[in-house]
């Protein structure tokens, strides 16, 4: 066996991703994208139940989110460009300062019915290491003023951001309120 060969293999497979990300996506996926935008707002934990500085504690929150901007999102035969808000909550049974799994829910809305209707309700999974948030979840949204939903993946990549740290009644220090910032896409999960 030739030595340097197993060098030249990892490095064609590293670069195989880069490649691909220049390359774009295949138009086929871009136009399975049903919506993008971005939320921002705040998480609030309840009493005792915020992410620990140290050590494992079970987290339960509340968010309330506004839009950073306009969403814009298209189902078939349905189209809504405009700002929404979203609410929602979850937690995880045990969250360090350095990790935290754990399920959420989520419904967002159109902010004003002046600019045409927009409604999404979705749960699932989130995943956050220090900082930084993955949430993938399933559910159904409906675009315009439709009756029928059509079930969709709302994937996000976000920011957490703790603003104050609290003692708990255990004497732990936890973080009880955040700032949330994430950019998502809506895509058909049919």
């Amino acid at each position: 066996m030739r030595r340097g060969g197993g060098r030249r293999w990892l490095a064609a497979l590293t670069a195989l991703p880069v490649i691909a990300l220049a390359a774009g996506p295949t138009p086929a996926l871009a136009d399975q994208n049903a919506g993008t935008g971005t939320l921002s707002g705040t998480i609030s934990f309840a009493p005792n139940m915020g992410v620990p500085l140290t050590g494992c504690n079970a987290t339960s929150w509340s968010m309330g989110l506004g839009t950073g901007g306009t969403v814009t999102a298209q189902l078939p035969g349905q189209q809504y460009t405009g700002p929404i808000t979203a609410s929602g909550g979850g937690g995880s049974s045990c969250a360090f300062a350095s990790q935290e799994g754990g399920n959420l829910s989520v419904v967002a809305n159109q902010l004003s019915t002046a600019v045409g209707d927009f409604y999404c309700s979705v749960g699932g999974s989130y995943l956050r290491l220090a900082t930084h948030v993955l949430v993938f979840v399933q559910g159904n949204c409906r675009v315009t003023a439709a009756t029928s939903t059509n079930p969709v993946w709302f994937i996000a990549n976000a920011e957490f951001l703790p603003l104050t740290p609290q003692t708990s009644s255990s004497g732990a220090i936890q973080t009880q309120l955040a700032a949330f910032v994430a950019h998502f896409v809506i895509y058909p999960a049919n």
